[in-house]
């Protein structure tokens, strides 16, 4: 496995494994975080290559400045979800047939325990922030039992938080 350290909160630094070639991309935490500039959002980052980006973040305010930035509107569509069960999960999954996952929910990444390998069928990659050592095995395992290879991970080199990371997989 390639190991890494995550530099910054910049896409290009946080997300530099994760390839959405032709992809329909869920990126579920699209909030900038310390990223103010368009082209350094995950969205914008990651969605350079995608077919679709759909983008979800509890945040409104994020929302709005997605929504109101001159982003392709075909391409690019914005939601206001909290991400806080299985369900809210699935219900993105079900409604818009992801082939790549982007995930940093902010330990909400809890809620993709319970998912199957059969809901998680059409994704071919995925990354996930997790942000402790238990969310970290758990999360390792379901990407095994979902068919993936984890190929990299990303730990945090700009702040002293050994217990956070990104895990990087496909299939």
């Amino acid at each position: 496995m390639q190991e890494f350290k995550i530099l910054s909160e910049k896409s290009e630094h946080h997300w530099p494994f994760l390839n959405t070639e032709g992809s329909v991309l869920l990126d579920i935490g699209c909030g900038r975080h310390d990223t103010p500039n368009l082209p350094d959002t995950s969205p914008v980052f990651l969605g350079r290559l995608a077919e679709k980006v759909i983008s979800v973040d509890a945040s409104q305010t994020e929302i709005d400045f997605f929504n109101s930035s001159d982003l392709d509107k075909n391409k690019f569509i914005f939601i206001c979800k909290r991400i806080g069960s299985k369900e809210d999960i699935l219900s993105l999954i079900r409604e818009y047939n992801p082939t790549v996952i982007k995930c940093d929910i902010e330990e909400h990444e809890v809620n993709f325990y319970e998912i199957t390998k059969d809901e998680m069928s059409n994704v071919n990659e995925i990354a996930i922030e997790y942000h402790t050592f238990d969310i970290l095995e758990r999360i390792k395992n379901k990407m095994i039992e979902w068919g993936f290879n984890i190929h990299s991970e990303g730990k945090f080199g700009f702040v002293d938080a050994p217990q956070m990371g990104v895990l990087f997989a496909r299939r």
